[in-house]
């Protein structure tokens, strides 16, 4: 169900407009196997890094995507009680980040004041990097609407379909 979310969300999209500085938080490698003929032997097709650059902005990389992707976040760690507007859900942001990745500045009060409300896909965010160690991350191929997961709790994003990364 959460898949269906996921791609819905995706049309949605289409149809619409801590850690020190520099700290990596993340690196992961794509699940998008090719068969290399050698007994089921695979290689990555694609990667992405993720890193707070400073408090208050967050850039996530791709390298040798296919396509285009889009980054969904959700604060897992904090249950019931974390944010789950940009986790690509139905009806949620899905931050756009092309094929070689997408910065993001935050509008979380202790960034610069902002909220909620000045969130825009592709640009801003909520999250900001005192809460990186709840938070768990997924990236969706925006043609096939594969995707992988990686943070906190990568069994949120396991009922899309998404591979743990």
């Amino acid at each position: 169900m959460l898949n269906l979310i996921l791609l819905s969300s995706l049309s949605f999209l289409a149809c619409t407009d801590g850690k020190d500085s520099g700290a990596t938080d993340d690196t992961s490698t794509g699940n998008t196997d090719t068969d290399t003929g050698t007994g089921g032997t695979t290689t990555p097709e694609f990667s992405v890094s993720g890193s707070w650059t400073d408090k208050c902005s967050y850039t996530l990389s791709i390298e040798n995507g296919s396509g285009d992707y889009f980054l969904g976040l959700a604060e897992t760690g904090a249950g019931a009680d974390g944010w789950y507007g940009e986790d690509c859900g139905e009806g949620n942001a899905c931050h756009p980040a092309g094929a070689t990745g997408v910065t993001l500045t935050s509008v979380h009060p202790d960034c610069d004041g902002g909220g909620i409300d000045d969130i825009v896909a592709g640009s801003t965010t909520l999250f900001y990097q005192d809460l990186e160690a709840g938070l768990t991350y997924v990236v969706v191929d925006a043609a096939s609407g594969e995707c992988w997961s990686w943070g906190q709790d990568v069994n949120y994003y396991a009922a899309a379909g998404c591979t743990a990364m």
